[in-house]
């Protein structure tokens, strides 16, 4: 199209099919994981990232593709303003400003809903005086579920997510 260029082309990701809660969008994951060195192998496994399959019957529009991993590209528009999450790096692509980078967040896969992906900024700001522990909406860092879609080596099952904001 004109006036479009592409800025990265990735793997399509989510949350596993049948978990109730965890990430609700669908996002273009780079293919070159790059994790802040804080990050840790704890596994703890409280949100979880998938690569998206195709689930479309040999007889429907585009049979032949099931169970197939999808690819994604992410595109810019000259003449519009500019503003975007990357997850799976703390690095922008080329020509864009960094804003932050962080940790990519969800809700937690088991739960009983379903939350964007976020980028967290990687040194948080709290409420000062509000630590209660009511347990209402609640954030966790995603880990990649590398060999389910996701290529094992970048993406490592024991290691939290980065992300980064840019804007253009």
């Amino acid at each position: 199209m004109p006036g479009t260029e592409l800025v990265y082309d990735g793997l399509t990701a989510g949350s596993w099919h049948d978990h109730t809660r965890g990430g609700a969008n669908y996002i273009c994951a780079v293919k070159d994981a790059k994790y802040h060195s804080e990050a840790t192998t704890a596994n703890r496994g409280y949100s979880h990232l998938y690569g998206a399959e195709y689930q479309i019957a040999g007889d429907q529009a585009l049979g032949g593709l099931e169970n197939q991993n999808i690819p994604c590209a992410v595109c810019e528009v000259s003449t519009r303003s500019k503003h975007l999450m990357v997850p799976g790096t703390y690095q922008c692509p080329t020509g864009w400003t960094q804003e932050y980078s962080g940790w990519l967040m969800s809700a937690h896969y088991a739960g009983k809903g379903r939350t964007m992906f976020v980028c967290l900024d990687k040194d948080p700001e709290t409420i000062p005086g509000h630590q209660h522990n009511t347990n209402g909406a609640l954030m966790y860092h995603v880990e990649a579920a590398c060999a389910v879609g996701l290529p094992c080596g970048p993406y490592d099952n024991r290691k939290e997510l980065s992300c980064v904001v840019c804007t253009k």
